[in-house]
């Protein structure tokens, strides 16, 4: 049995299930969500995530950049991907640290080894002392936390 879930954010429902089944033929446990909002439920509902894998633009309400913030307030090392057909420009600028961005469309085994590399940093930088704070972490769950209700 897979040990890896997996949540997978697009609000395209057939690209949706394509990634999740992708993610599925290749060993992984994929959650598959439509929206910010239900990404934000799934992540503070503690659901075991091993990983995020985010299209950036999700229509109305927030963007990819959004959920992968909100994740690492929940668990700073999460391995996120974004992948995404129009945000390479964006990524730069908005994206986490120690995330990738691919770029749509892409071949199942290029979303497959990126997965798996953002997984691999992840394994490498758990290797960080538990107990260490992460200053960036806090002033990111502040400025979430301070948000509106009707913006997340």
């Amino acid at each position: 049995m897979p040990s890896e879930c997996i949540l997978v954010v697009d609000d395209d429902a057939a690209v949706n299930a394509l990634n999740c089944e992708i993610l599925q033929e290749s060993g992984f446990r994929a959650l598959g969500v439509h929206c910010a909002a239900t990404a934000f439920d799934t992540i503070d509902n503690g659901a075991g995530l091993s990983a995020l894998v985010t299209d950036v633009e999700l229509g109305h309400g927030p963007d990819g950049f959004a959920v992968a913030r909100r994740a690492r307030i929940t668990n700073p090392e999460i391995p996120v991907l974004y992948v995404s057909g129009t945000a390479a420009a964006r990524y730069r600028s908005e994206g986490v640290e120690r995330s990738e961005f691919l770029q749509k469309p892409f071949r199942p085994s290029e979303f497959v080894a990126a997965l798996r590399r953002v997984l691999r940093h992840q394994t490498a930088s758990s290797d960080i002392a538990a107990g260490e704070f992460n200053q960036e972490s806090a002033s990111l769950k502040a400025d979430v936390l301070s948000m509106p209700d009707s913006s997340v």
